[in-house]
């Protein structure tokens, strides 16, 4: 019995920790509690990650933050230097939980719900054209 259970935590340990899926169209439901506690988190999580010197020295910028209507998720946009995109999206999706914590102790924020950062393809390539236009 003491296997099997064990093989049942080792599985589900797994099955939590297993990659995540990539969200290719995030759903964004904008009310004023939303867009006020996206705005409140924007600031939050920027001063947060500042206080981890990994993640210095990249250029993380945080373009916009957007909650799910239920608030069971937090999709954070960001944006960094194009030579070092995917270094910096491994990077936050290892310190995910430490960003985390440090929301409800330093932001006070009480409960979050949970964080999932979304490279924001669309403000890169808006960047690009009005480079391009100019």
């Amino acid at each position: 019995k003491l296997m099997a259970a064990e093989e049942r935590a080792k599985a589900k340990r797994e099955r939590r920790l297993a990659a995540k899926p990539s969200i290719k169209n995030p759903l964004i439901d904008d009310t004023r509690k939303t867009k006020t506690f996206n705005f409140k988190f924007q600031e939050n999580v920027g001063n947060v990650m500042a206080d981890f010197p990994e993640l210095l020295g990249y250029g993380i910028a945080i373009t916009r933050v957007s909650t799910r209507a239920d608030f069971s998720e937090v999709l954070v946009f960001w944006v960094s230097s194009p030579s070092k995109v995917e270094e910096v999206g491994d990077l936050l999706e290892a310190h995910v939980r430490r960003i985390r914590r440090g929301m409800i102790e330093v932001a006070g924020m009480g409960q979050i719900p949970r964080i999932t950062f979304v490279k924001d393809i669309a403000y890169m390539l808006e960047n690009e054209l009005d480079g391009l236009f100019r």
